[in-house]
C-alpha cells in the first residue's frame, strides 16, 4: 500500500478556525489467494486487485467561527463538507462478477448554537443535501445488491454539559 495523509488546521482571522484534511491511497494486494480457494470462491482477490472499501481519495474542509455575543454567552457556526472516492465493494477481479462499485459521494453538515459556560444548545442538520450515498456493501446469494447507505437528513436539537 502506498499513500499519504495530511491535515492542516488555520486561523485566518479573529474567532474563526478552518481545517483541510484529506488522504490518497494506492491499497492492493500484493498476494493472490491460493488458486484452488479461488476457484472455488470468486470473490477472493488475486494480486494486484485494489482493496475492497479503500478509496483512491477523501477530503474533509471544516469551517467553524466561535464569537463572544454578551456576557458569558457564545454563538457557534460550523460546517464541514466531506468527500469520498468512487470505491469497490468486494475485490474487483476479472473473475470477480459479485463485485459491487460504490459511487462518489460529498456530504454536507451545519451545526449553529450557543454556549454558556459548561452548557450548549446545538441545532444541527446532518447530511444537509439528503444524499443517498453508498458506503458498503452486503452481496449474498439471498440478495445480491444490498447496499448500505449513510442516514438520510437528520435535523436535531443537541443540549450538552461539560463536567
Amino acid at each position: 500500500m502506498k499513500g499519504v495523509e495530511f491535515e492542516f488546521t488555520a486561523h485566518p482571522i479573529q474567532y474563526l478556525t478552518a481545517s483541510f484534511a484529506g488522504s490518497y491511497q494506492d491499497a492492493y494486494l500484493t498476494q493472490s489467494a491460493p488458486l484452488d480457494q479461488t476457484k472455488l470462491n470468486p470473490t477472493l482477490g488475486v494480486a494486484g486487485d485494489a482493496i475492497p472499501n479503500v478509496p483512491k481519495f477523501q477530503l474533509t474542509l471544516g469551517l467553524n467561527y466561535t464569537a463572544p455575543i454578551s456576557g458569558n454567552w457564545q454563538g457557534v457556526v460550523a460546517t464541514d463538507v466531506t468527500y469520498r472516492d468512487a470505491e469497490s465493494g468486494y475485490f474487483a477481479g476479472t473473475k470477480n462478477t459479485f463485485n459491487i462499485a460504490l459511487a462518489p459521494y460529498t456530504l454536507m453538515n451545519l451545526r449553529l448554537g450557543l454556549i454558556n459556560g459548561p452548557w450548549s444548545a446545538t441545532l444541527f442538520a446532518r447530511n444537509l443535501t439528503d444524499k443517498r450515498a453508498q458506503v458498503s456493501v452486503i452481496n449474498s446469494s439471498q440478495d445480491p445488491d444490498a447496499l448500505l447507505t449513510v442516514r438520510p437528513r437528520t435535523v436535531g436539537l443537541a443540549l450538552t454539559r461539560k463536567f
